[in-house]
């Protein structure tokens, strides 16, 4: 009974994890052929209206109307593009967020690197834990991030589940400059300073 209840499990996560991952990566196709990417990170945030930062592109998607920012259409279309498919596939997805039952959190980030050698090269810098270092550096990469938490059928546990897909390359068009906001500047968490 054990390996059973193991095995049906495992198929299910794999499952909410396969779907997630078509939806990401269907999002990025959509968001590498947009001009105007704001250069962002997933950690990026703005001040609220409460003077509390926010994120800046968390379930921007989510939102029925396009933001103000000009930096910020992009990264909006792309996620949208990411709510429709994850509203035609509500009945199976299982992953819960912030927003709303069946809809996971969205977030985009678009970085650009510079590789002259007069230049140093700009990036997100996420660490996993303080013994082991990941440092992330992409050259005009899009990215859009879906996670949330999902609960399994026979135990009274929630498990969080994140899926990440990534352009393998930014499409270019010369009659649309790419124009972004502030660079994304390196992030260090879990440091020996208690940064």
């Amino acid at each position: 009974m054990l390996l059973l209840v193991v095995t049906l499990e495992s198929g299910r996560v794999l499952h909410q994890y396969m779907l997630l991952s078509n939806i990401a990566a269907t999002a990025v196709r959509t968001g590498i052929q947009l001009a105007g990417l704001g250069e962002t990170c997933f950690e990026s945030t703005e001040e609220g209206e409460n003077g509390e930062m926010v994120p800046l592109l968390l379930n921007l998607g989510y939102q029925a109307t396009p933001p103000a920012a000009n930096s910020l259409l992009a990264h909006w279309f792309a996620q949208r593009r990411a709510y429709v498919l994850l509203y035609h596939s509500r009945d199976q997805i299982l992953v819960t967020g912030t927003e709303s039952p069946h809809e996971p959190d969205m977030s985009s980030e678009f970085l650009r690197n510079t590789t002259d050698d007069e230049s140093e090269s700009h990036g997100c810098q996420t660490v996993q834990d303080a013994e082991e270092p990941r440092i992330e550096s992409f050259q005009n990469t899009f990215a859009i991030r879906l996670e949330g938490t999902y609960t399994p059928l026979l135990f009274p546990i929630s498990l969080p589940l994140r899926v990440e897909s990534r352009s393998s390359y930014l499409f270019q068009n010369s009659n649309f400059p790419l124009q972004g906001g502030t660079v994304c500047q390196p992030k260090t968490v879990g440091s020996d300073d208690g940064a």
